[in-house]
C-alpha cells in the first residue's frame, strides 16, 4: 500500500514540476539502465545476475526553448566497459558527464532538477 501512495505522490510532484517548467530550466531523469552483454561475455540465464558486461547509465533532459513552447527531450547515455558494478561512483560520474555535455550544447540552461529512482547506487 505504501508503494502505491509513494508512487502517486512522486507522479504528482513530477507532473507539477514539468507543467511549471520555464525557459532556462531543465528536469533530468537519471537511471542506471542495465548491463549490455557482448557475445564474448555471454552468460547463461542462471548467471544473469553476475553483472558482467558494459554498464549503461542514462539521463533524460526535459526543457523548453520558450516559456510557452513545446517540451524538448534529449537523451544522454554513458557506457563503461571497465566498471562492472552498479555503484555510486559510476552513477555519479555518469550524471556529471551528462550534465557537462548538456551544458556545452545548451548554455542558456541555468537551473536543473534531478530525479532518480533512489536506488542504492
Amino acid at each position: 500500500m505504501s508503494h502505491l501512495v509513494r508512487g502517486k505522490h512522486q507522479r504528482s510532484q513530477f507532473l507539477s514540476q514539468i507543467n511549471n517548467l520555464k525557459k532556462g530550466e531543465t528536469i533530468i531523469v537519471v537511471d542506471y539502465m542495465m548491463k549490455l552483454l557482448f557475445q564474448r561475455l555471454h552468460e547463461p540465464q542462471k548467471d544473469w545476475f553476475g553483472k558482467k558486461g558494459v554498464s549503461l547509465h542514462g539521463a533524460m533532459f526535459i526543457f523548453r526553448n520558450n516559456n510557452d513552447g513545446p517540451f524538448v527531450t534529449e537523451f544522454h547515455d554513458n557506457l563503461s566497459e571497465n566498471d562492472d558494478k552498479q555503484n555510486w561512483f559510476f552513477s555519479a560520474s555518469s550524471i556529471e558527464q551528462s550534465i557537462l555535455n548538456f551544458r556545452k550544447l545548451h548554455p542558456e540552461i541555468v537551473s536543473a532538477t534531478i530525479w532518480s529512482d533512489n536506488g542504492a547506487h
